[in-house]
């Protein structure tokens, strides 16, 4: 009997451990997915040609200019093509196929947390040419999400005045759609999104929680001059973003480029230089 007891709390505590251990593998990954979501975008299209046909097996390529670091893909039955998880920034898509004009999207940008939607249309001809066409100066609208979102550029980012004080870059949030002072009502950064008080917003790090719970703001202010991108989601946004009912804060800093490069930041404010109050 002694030894069927223990054989038996053995089997039991075996159970209990797999089960635990395949708990824990699976909120790894989760956490793991759950960081690529919100420290980078999609890019996706549909390729045509001059009459409209879809092009299905064209041989699609994206670069990141910063790094030259590229990626492959084929478009699908329906001329779609879509790349996933890409690091924010500037890039170039080049499509081939049999029979057509080689053709160059440059300057497509991808967003923190959007995806952005190209479309191309091929021309028949030799395979050796090339249609060149900037898709830069634009606004980008996503069509494929029903996220209301607002990014901000590194360049925005600096010269903003907002950024300067204050909050930082979370005063940023103030000019986008949807998003209002809080009114001094109750703590919290990053002022009332969707009608919610400031203490119902989430602050992100690059993908990482920077959540302060005792004054309901973020952990830690980035310089300016060290962000990437900063997007801020009022509503509508999936699961991966729960957490909180308010705005979700998206921070991505600068990384590395295949180009030696540096910069300093600094800001200096005083009476002598302030513009006078009005009443």
């Amino acid at each position: 009997m002694p030894g069927k007891f223990f054989r038996y709390r053995f089997r039991r505590a075996a159970r209990v451990i797999c089960t635990a251990l395949m708990l824990l593998n699976y909120l790894v990954i989760a956490d793991g997915i759950a960081h690529a979501q919100v420290t980078t975008g999609n890019v996706r299209g549909v390729i045509k040609d001059e009459n409209g046909a879809l092009v299905a097996g064209a041989n699609v390529t994206i670069l990141e200019k910063k790094t030259n670091n590229q990626f492959t893909a084929q478009t699908n039955a329906t001329g779609d093509f879509e790349f996933k998880n890409l690091p924010v920034g500037n890039y170039q898509i080049t499509i081939s196929a049999k029979g057509f004009k080689g053709l160059a999207l440059d300057d497509v940008i991808v967003q923190l947390n959007q995806t952005t939607d190209v479309a191309g249309v091929l021309t028949v001809g030799e395979f050796t040419e090339t249609v060149t066409v900037s898709a830069g100066g634009s606004e980008l609208v996503d069509t494929t999400t029903t996220n209301l979102a607002k990014g901000f550029e590194s360049r925005q980012v600096v010269d903003l005045a907002q950024s300067a004080s204050g909050a930082g870059i979370y005063n940023l949030a103030l000019i986008a759609p949807n998003v209002t002072s809080s009114g001094g009502v109750g703590v919290g950064t990053g002022g009332s999104v969707g009608g919610q008080r400031a203490r119902n917003n989430n602050f992100v790090l690059d993908g990482v929680d920077n959540n302060d719970k005792s004054i309901t703001g973020p952990q830690v202010y980035v310089s300016p001059e060290a962000v990437s991108e900063f997007s801020l989601l009022a509503n509508q946004y999936a699961a991966e973003f729960a957490r909180s009912t308010g705005g979700q804060f998206f921070t991505v800093t600068k990384s590395g480029s295949n180009s030696f490069h540096g910069t300093a930041y600094g800001f200096f404010q005083n009476r002598h230089l302030n513009a006078l109050e009005t009443l």
